[in-house]
């Protein structure tokens, strides 16, 4: 990425100036969400959009079809992990332990996927699908997968915090990550 006002030149994952006149300078993460638009309009029905002619023309529906490719990563403390999204394909939802308990959450039908923090009150859930919906095991409230909020049962009305996370390349990641650890499901 270059800025137009210095041209200077960022690294998208870093989200720090790598070259010119901002050298160092690093920019303030805002999480964003991929997903498609009937889903997004589903959880935002209020929202409004601006429709931009897209500069790159890889940049389809089918963008993110060979998920081997792809991670979805996060970084604390100097450390990363990274979560492939050919597992999340397959297993939809991932409870793990990075920096605290997260569950990382690959919404099948939108395309979305999330990383929140699985603590609410200082109490770690579990998640499952179960019924084509998003539950946890300790008090089987349904979850919004997108959006982290329990939308029936006892935890009603209660989020889950999503936690800022990057999409990437596998191959990009690796190369700004090279010491991550990667989450592998448990062969039986």
């Amino acid at each position: 990425m270059v800025d137009s006002e210095t041209h200077t030149f960022w690294s998208h994952l870093l989200g720090k100036a790598m070259r010119g006149p901002l050298e160092g300078q690093e920019l303030k993460m805002i999480n964003s969400v991929v997903c498609d638009w009937k889903s997004w309009k589903a959880d935002h029905p209020d929202t409004t959009v601006l429709d931009m002619v897209p500069t790159i023309a890889s940049l389809k529906d089918d963008y993110y079809a060979d998920a081997s490719k792809y991670i979805i990563g996060m970084t604390a403390e100097g450390q990363s992990r990274a979560w492939q999204l050919d597992h999340l394909k397959k297993s939809t939802i991932i409870n793990d332990e990075f920096n605290g308990s997260v569950v990382i959450v690959h919404d099948q039908n939108g395309l979305g996927t999330q990383v929140f923090s699985s603590m609410i009150d200082s109490k770690s859930l579990t998640f499952v699908i179960k019924k084509d919906q998003m539950r946890d095991l300790e008090t089987d409230s349904t979850w919004n997968m997108r959006t982290g909020k329990a939308i029936d049962g006892a935890l009603t009305g209660r989020s889950l915090k999503p936690l800022e996370s990057k999409i990437s390349l596998k191959k990009a990641w690796d190369v700004f990550y090279p010491e991550s650890s990667y989450w592998f499901p448990v062969e039986n």
